[in-house]
């Protein structure tokens, strides 16, 4: 990601209408650390729903953009975060439908609670968190585990 130095830049590549993207590997450099620049680069970032993979590798983040974890989203499959920054809480990623590989490795997370799962209006909808879950991994994690739910 240090070839690309401002929000605009990554705009300019228009991933939304890269429709026949399966696959998205994103990795930082240890020189990345503007959390806010690479926040808005990552935001403008956003691929097309049809993306299968995301694989995220050293984001300097605080914050994940909107996109990741949305519901559109529903032909991810998965999902490999890898010593991304430090983040109050984790991605709804319960609401991808299709999600069967979620890694989160060397993260510090302060807690892994319900709004991994899904938020609350999704909650009310009945359909179950990670339908097709086959596996969940959480490695080198610095975090409390919040309030777990019955997946």
């Amino acid at each position: 990601m240090h070839n690309v130095v401002c929000a605009k830049d990554a705009l300019g590549v228009n991933m939304k209408d890269k429709r026949h993207l399966d696959e998205l590997d994103l990795r930082w450099s240890n020189g990345d650390t503007n959390d806010v620049i690479q926040s808005g680069i990552l935001n403008n970032l956003q691929p097309h729903p049809n993306l299968k993979q995301l694989t995220m590798d050293g984001y300097p983040g605080i914050t994940f953009p909107d996109w990741i974890g949305d519901p559109l989203f529903s032909n991810l499959v998965s999902v490999y975060l890898h010593c991304c920054g430090n983040f109050s809480s984790l991605p709804m990623f319960g609401q991808l439908s299709s999600l069967k590989h979620p890694s989160i490795l060397g993260m510090r997370v302060e807690k892994v609670g319900s709004e991994f799962y899904g938020d609350a209006s999704f909650a009310i909808t009945s359909k179950p968190s990670f339908p097709f879950l086959q596996t969940l991994r959480f490695e080198e994690m610095d975090m409390q585990l919040g309030e777990m739910v019955m997946l």
